[in-house]
């Protein structure tokens, strides 16, 4: 996450719409505090007047009592929280930085901007002796330059690289992803029936301060057979591989005419990607 005092907020927020639901929702409900009956079939109400244990009243009262405990944790919650968001501090390399001397700011930053142009330059270097000697991936493809100096695949991808770039969201292209070893027998047999390849190269590759990684695929031409055909037999890869939607894969698509939502991306990518954003080294 960009940092756990923005997680923070934003749970504080949501706390806040939730408290002020259940002070709506208890103006409506009965109040009164139930007790079990003798007979194990009854409930009391504040031991005077008695109702079947499945009814509505019942209900009534039990839910205004769950609502009541939530409503008690929850503001409990919020006092915590706000006392936590004052005092926490951001251990991130571009806040600390922003608390030390002018000096200091500046030999660190002109290190890592150096250090992430020679990264760039060795990864466009690799880029096209791939593409040199033929080893690229379905090299016919890559065929527009983005403003890094990479040759990617379609003007949609040149638009996700300038959201990585505007969020500030360090990433690498097509980093590959191999048919793992110790998948067990009946992968191995899917693999070789359906004719999948030993890799496939995810669009965009970000890797998380956990060591974790996430995975970014755009997909652009969804009504063409075999791109859908390709995309199929690369979610077999990647299921087999532990790469799966809503755990550590983003998929984004162009719209049935061929457009992108270029907000739409930039809201998920800062959501899925939250604690990178701002990280990049350049």
């Amino acid at each position: 996450m960009r940092g756990f005092k923005d997680a923070l907020e934003r749970d504080m927020v949501l706390e806040k719409q939730i408290l002020k639901w259940i002070k709506k929702e208890l103006k409506r409900l009965p109040e009164g505090r139930l007790k079990q009956g003798n007979n194990g079939r009854a409930v009391y109400v504040n031991q005077t007047q008695s109702l079947p244990l499945e009814s509505k009243a019942a209900w009534a009262i039990s839910w205004r009592n769950l609502l009541e405990a939530k409503q008690r944790i929850i503001e409990n919650n919020l006092k915590a929280q706000e006392i936590l968001r004052g005092k926490y501090a951001s251990y991130r390399d571009d806040k600390v930085l922003e608390g030390m001397r002018p000096v200091y700011q500046k030999v660190i930053l002109t290190g890592w901007e150096k250090t992430e142009r020679q990264r760039q330059l060795d990864r466009i270097a690799v880029q096209q002796k791939a593409l040199s000697s033929g080893t690229a991936f379905h090299p016919e493809h890559l065929i527009h330059k983005n403003s890094k100096g990479e040759i990617v695949r379609s003007k949609s991808e040149i638009i996700i690289d300038n959201i990585y770039h505007t969020l500030k969201i360090p990433y690498s292209y097509e980093e590959r992803v191999y048919w793992p070893e110790d998948a067990p027998a009946e992968a191995w047999e899917m693999k070789e029936r359906l004719g999948i390849a030993d890799y496939y190269v995810p669009d965009y590759t970000c890797s998380l301060p956990d060591g974790m990684k996430k995975y970014h695929e755009h997909l652009g031409l969804m009504d063409k057979d075999w791109y859908m055909e390709q995309w199929m037999k690369k979610m077999i890869l990647y299921y087999w591989a532990g790469i799966i939607p809503g755990k550590n894969l983003i998929i984004t698509a162009d719209d049935c005419r061929g457009g992108i939502d270029q907000q739409a991306i930039m809201d998920l990518l800062q959501h899925e990607l939250d604690e990178l954003v701002g990280t990049a080294k350049y």
